[in-house]
């Protein structure tokens, strides 16, 4: 990955930049310089296996099967203005699909997901594929 410098008329390898960073401090600059602009763009600082941004803002704590679908607690992950990031949840979520399609339906934040299923669900002609009504 190359970057132009508009002021120097180069380009600049960022590869070539890292590696000759010799000190913590140096590097730590460096990655704050990165997540900075990476909130400039509006581009999520979590970075892929390849080393590519990832746009996640939610994260998959537990998944597990339940009737039709599974049931899944995701927790939501903030950034803050100076970098930090801040989890919140589990935020539970019954996921299935229905015609073709994937739907979500969410069900809060719960120590009884199932439990909040059958309330979600408990209405007439809501759900009738799952229930086998």
């Amino acid at each position: 990955m190359s970057l132009r410098d508009p002021s120097l008329s180069r380009v600049v390898d960022a590869e070539y930049l890292v590696e000759q960073t010799t000190e913590a401090g140096e590097l730590d600059r460096v990655e704050r310089a990165i997540a900075r602009r990476r909130r400039e763009l509006g581009i999520a600082g979590e970075v892929d296996q390849g080393g590519r941004a990832s746009s996640s803002v939610s994260r998959v704590k537990e998944s597990r099967p339940h009737e039709d679908g599974y049931l899944q607690a995701e927790t939501r992950v903030y950034r803050r203005k100076d970098g930090r990031e801040s989890e919140r949840g589990p935020y539970w979520y019954f996921r299935y699909h229905e015609g073709g399609k994937q739907k979500k339906l969410y069900l809060g934040r719960t120590d009884d997901p199932e439990g909040a299923l059958v309330l979600r669900t408990d209405t007439p002609s809501w759900f009738s594929h799952l229930r086998g009504s």
